[in-house]
């Protein structure tokens, strides 16, 4: 009798564990930016990451581009933290944003993917087709909303790295990001 009671005392505990577990919310959070470019085609006004919730942060990024820019490059490397160093998991090499802004290219899945988790924070209009000409602020970035399936990361340190080129400028702008994501409860 002694040993149910101890197995049924552990079931509930167990239970208890588990829906503790449930009720957490996965968050993802920047927790540092740089920024970088050459001055040939934009100026970097702002780069910074600011707390937008309690457990969350924002990306704030605000360009002025004194140049038109017709069509532009994207180069990336997305990292995992593994023990001491990072680790690749996806990179990408000369994506065309402006294809992909506009429409006429949409087979990039990473792109697709990461768009989906930011575009609800994103200002109106910030995801137009090109030509970008002009101010360009990019406030309180936030990547996932609760609920969405694009937050389920694992619970780590991950690193962005992205450089955006073009044939005049090979670098309008670099930034390297990164990101955490852990669970919180409510």
């Amino acid at each position: 009798m002694k040993v149910f009671k101890t197995l049924t005392l552990s079931m509930i505990l167990g239970a208890f564990g588990v829906l503790d577990l449930s009720w957490a919310k996965r968050v993802i959070s920047f927790t540092s930016v740089t920024c970088s470019g050459s001055n040939k085609s934009m100026m970097i006004l702002e780069c910074s990451v600011k707390p937008v919730a309690e457990e969350q942060n924002g990306l704030n990024i605000v360009m002025d581009f004194f140049k038109k820019i017709e069509s532009f490059m994207l180069t990336y490397n997305f990292s995992i933290k593994i023990r001491k160093g990072f680790r690749s998991l996806v990179n990408g090499d000369k994506l065309d944003v402006c294809k992909f802004l506009n429409g006429t290219k949409t087979k990039s899945n990473v792109m697709n993917y990461v768009i989906d988790m930011v575009k609800h924070t994103f200002p109106e209009r910030s995801l137009r087709p090109c030509p970008l000409i002009g101010r360009h602020e990019l406030l309180n970035i936030t990547a996932g909303r609760p609920g969405s399936t694009a937050t389920v990361f694992p619970e780590s340190s991950y690193r962005v790295t992205m450089k955006y080129s073009t044939n005049e400028d090979d670098n309008i702008i670099s930034i390297l990001l990164y990101v955490v994501s852990k669970d919180i409860k409510e």
